[in-house]
């Protein structure tokens, strides 16, 4: 089973009952907000930054879905009145998550690291705003946006040589790569102040650490 998630500012809680339905409640009072009717079991569901979109990823129907949430004293769902669907009918899907910076922006990771796009969910429905450089790790740990918001980095490999590649989520234009010479990396985590980016190896072949400074335009290795 799922565990129940919080919204970004904790006044909602949402969770998967009965495999199908997500039940959100007020997490003071615990009335429920919303009940949302799904058509398959879930394996990954997540808030929007502002806590009015609700992120459902099914991989058994290869879609992702964004619900549009009501809640108080909350301007930013008048732009989006509806839910909307991404299906992924031949690639699949294993992931998908949030950009920090844009609200209404989602990755969608197809099966096998196929794939990944940028989906602007108010534009149209399964509209790609762009397609991106596949991550190695299909999960938090191979694609993260910055706390700030301004760069998403993607964990890549090619030719057998791993890779961070940094994009600016305003444009997904790729700001930087930089090869980052481990042997087989595993994960990835921002500092809070966004300012690093810690790289690390698997354990077959670590204990290796690999720390980047980072900045708007570019990447350099400060500590290995």
């Amino acid at each position: 089973a799922l565990t129940p998630v919080f919204s970004p500012a904790g006044l909602l809680i949402a969770a998967v009952v009965d495999h199908t339905t997500i039940v959100v409640r007020d997490s003071e009072s615990f009335d429920v907000v919303s009940y949302l009717q799904i058509p398959d079991v879930p394996s990954h569901i997540e808030f929007d930054p502002t806590g009015s979109l609700l992120l459902v990823c099914i991989p058994k129907r290869s879609c992702v879905s964004v619900y549009p949430l009501q809640v108080q004293g909350s301007t930013s769902g008048k732009a989006f009145e509806s839910s909307a669907t991404l299906t992924e009918s031949l690639a699949g899907v294993t992931y998908a998550t949030w950009v920090t910076a844009s609200p209404t922006t989602v990755l969608v990771v197809s099966d096998f690291g196929c794939r990944m796009v940028a989906w602007d969910v108010t534009v149209d429905q399964g509209h790609e705003a762009v397609g991106l450089v596949c991550p190695k790790v299909a999960n938090g740990r191979g694609v993260a946006s910055s706390p700030d918001g301004s760069l998403l980095c993607v964990l890549t490999r090619a030719g057998c040589k791993d890779r961070v590649l940094l994009y600016d989520t305003r444009t997904f234009e790729e700001v930087t790569s930089l090869e980052l010479g481990t042997s087989d990396a595993a994960g990835m985590l921002w500092s809070p102040d966004s300012r690093h980016l810690v790289v690390w190896d698997g354990v077959t072949y670590g204990p290796r650490v690999v720390v980047l400074g980072v900045s708007s335009c570019s990447a350099q290795v400060v500590m290995d």
